[in-house]
């Protein structure tokens, strides 16, 4: 028996942008949880937590 059902995937972030030269400043997240995102290990679940801050020129 196969138990199917979905994760719960959540993004979140700022965005600041300078007038004339386009660069951005960004920083933001992420939190996952639900089966194993490892098809191989499917009977599992995991919970993941990232963040990243990001500079586009």
């Amino acid at each position: 028996e196969v138990r199917y059902g979905g994760g719960l995937n959540v993004l979140f972030g700022w965005q600041w942008r300078t007038g004339s030269s386009g660069r951005r400043l960004r920083i933001g997240g992420q939190y996952y949880t639900g089966k194993s995102l490892q098809y191989s290990f499917f009977e599992t679940n995991e919970e993941l937590l990232g963040f990243g801050i990001w500079y586009d020129f």
